[in-house]
This record gives structure tokens, sequence and C-alpha cells, in this order.
């Protein structure tokens, strides 16, 4: 064996044994990182795979809680639209009752007006039978002076004094009649306001249930709608964790079939080796 030939077959054996500590190598580090990778990509999925399960069951016992709050907020917005049609029916009511207790007090005030034009009629009708009376008794007076002549006179002015004196008893009488139907009247105005204030009470009252239960179907309907903005938030996350775990999965099966090719390699390069030339 020559020279020449011994340096080929040394530059061959020092080569081959160069590719066997490469691939060796190779094998150890680049298939130690690979497997390194996948255990903390299994682990990662193992995490993803327990979120996508509680979220699962997070998502659905949130579906049955938003159904029965959903069926709840129906039956209190059905509630209070009962509630809201029947205070816009008493609301009117009361305010039409308040509006005729005002008018009542305000002809009821009128009857004392009328009391008191009559009151002033009856102490006019009383003066008048005092001067009547006055003058029969003058006449009196005068028939007695005349004597015989003037006695039909006496009887007639005897008569005028009757009248005169049953004219100011009844106008007497009348006057008190009057004076206690005014205070009847002026007590039962005093109680038509107290009602009617309480009608107003009653009516401000109503309003401002009707403004709140129109606020509060607001606020039921604002839930609802940030119940059904969270699940579908829950839907989506739940779909993010799925293409997640996906790509991961993916990934996994690629480092897979990096490690199989990086193998097949080593392999076929230890092979290599043994074949005898």
């Amino acid at each position: 064996m020559d020279k020449k030939t011994l340096e080929k077959i040394s530059s061959a054996f020092f080569a081959e044994n160069l590719m066997t500590s490469f691939m060796n190598q190779l094998d150890e580090a680049l298939v130690s990182r690979v497997l390194d990778l996948q255990r903390q990509i299994n682990s990662v999925m193992e995490k993803f795979s327990e979120m996508s399960v509680e979220l699962s069951e997070l998502q659905t016992k949130f579906s049955k809680d938003s159904e029965a709050l959903e069926s709840a907020f129906e039956s209190i917005k059905k509630i209070g639209s009962q509630m809201e049609s029947q205070l816009s029916k008493s609301g009117a009511s009361l305010e039409q009752a308040s509006e005729k207790f005002g008018s009542a007090i305000e002809q009821t005030s009128k009857t004392i007006e009328n009391f008191r034009e009559a009151q002033i009629m009856v102490e006019k009708i009383n003066t008048i039978a005092k001067q009547t009376k006055l003058l029969a008794l003058n006449a009196s007076i005068e028939a007695a002076r005349a004597g015989e002549f003037g006695r039909g006179f006496a009887v007639v002015a005897a008569e005028i004094q009757k009248l005169a004196t049953e004219s100011s008893a009844a106008a007497q009488e009348i006057t008190k009649k009057v004076q206690q139907l005014s205070e009847m009247v002026e007590k039962s105005i005093e109680g038509l306001r107290t009602v009617g204030e309480i009608f107003e009470v009653f009516r401000s009252s109503t309003e401002k249930m009707l403004s709140f239960l129109k606020q509060n179907a607001d606020v039921i309907a604002q839930t609802g709608e940030t119940f059904k903005e969270a699940q579908l938030n829950f839907e989506r996350q739940g779909e993010s964790i799925k293409e997640t775990y996906q790509v991961l999965q993916n990934a996994n099966e690629k480092f897979n079939t990096m490690l199989r090719v990086i193998s097949s390699v080593v392999r076929a390069q230890q092979k290599l080796k043994d074949v005898k030339l």
C-alpha cells in the first residue's frame, strides 16, 4: 500500500469518525432540546385542556344561570309592566279626583259667598222690620190720639207691628241658620282640602313609582344585555383556547415528525458506518 492510498484511507476514516461524532452530538443535543420543548408544550397543553374543561363547566353554569336570570328578568319586567299600567290608570284617576276636589272646593267656596250675600239680605230685612215696627208704633200712637176715628187704623198698625216682629224674628232665625250652614260648609271645605292634599300626595307618589319602574325596566334591560355580552365573551374565550390548543397540538406533531426524521438520519448514518467496503 503506497503512501497516497494510506492517506486517503486515513482521511476517509477521520471523516467517518467526525461524521459519527457529529451525528451522535446532533442526536444528543437536538433531540434532547426537542424533547424538552415537547415536555413544555405538553405541560402547556395540559393546562389549556384543564382551562378548557373549567371554562366549559363555567360556560354551562353561566348559561343555566343566564337562562334563569333571563326568566326572572322577564317575570320582573312583566310584573313591572302590569304595575306601570295599573299605576298609570290610578294616576289618571287620582289626577281626575284631585281636579274634582279642586272644583268641589271652588263650588263650595261660592256657596259660602252666596250664604254671605243671603246673610246681608237678611240683615237688610231685619233693618226694614225694625223700621216698620217703629213706624207701626208711631201709627198706633197717632191712632190712639185720633180716638174713635183712629180705631181702624190702630188695628192695621197693630197687624203691621205684629208682622214686623215676626219678620224680625224670622230674620234672626235665618241669620242663625245661615251662620251655622256657613260654618258647616267651611268645615267641609277644610275636609275637602285635606282629602285633596292626600290625593295629591298619592298622585305624586304614583308618578315617582312610575318613574322608578321605568328606570328599573331600563336597568333590567341593560343587565340582560350585559349577561348576553358576557356569555358571548365566554364563548369567544372558549374558541380561542381551543384554537391555541390546536396550534400546540400541531406544533407537537411537527416536533414528533422532526424527531422521527432526526432518528432516521442517525440510524441511517449508523448503518452506513457498519457497511464494509
